[in-house]
């Protein structure tokens, strides 16, 4: 039977944005912001003497850099012009794979919340294989 440990790690962003392709009297065509949750998960090889896929703290610190300093309390249409959620997902996926890949991670889903009933999320297909 194959067997494959998911983790997971779960940020945060305070972030201000707008919708510029809906209508204008779209609400969301105004500036407005979120507090969004972003789940990661990833799969990997379990590093046998550590007994884990990763650790955390390098997952911390490849997020801070790559993607909270860059979007935290700021204005994301500056780096993501259309900044839907699902866009959201695609352009930290982007953001994150290779870096992940470089200690031996896959990415294998990336949700992105702007609120506690709204979300989107990105999954990779054949991303545990």
């Amino acid at each position: 039977m194959d067997k494959t440990i998911e983790i997971s790690r779960t940020f945060r962003l305070q972030s201000a944005h707008r919708l510029p392709n809906v209508p204008e009297d779209h609400k969301c065509h105004r500036m407005h912001g979120h507090s969004w949750t972003i789940n990661i998960y990833l799969t990997g090889e379990t590093e046998p003497e550590m007994g884990w896929v990763a650790d955390f703290a390098d997952i911390g610190a490849i997020w801070r850099e790559r993607i909270h300093d860059v979007l935290d309390h700021r204005v994301m249409n500056d780096v993501i012009p259309n900044p839907t959620s699902e866009n959201v997902c695609m352009w930290i996926y982007g953001t994150l794979v290779g870096l992940v890949q470089a200690i031996g991670l896959r990415i294998t889903e990336v949700e992105v919340s702007e609120d506690e009933v709204s979300s989107a999320r990105l999954r990779i297909d054949g991303a545990s294989k």
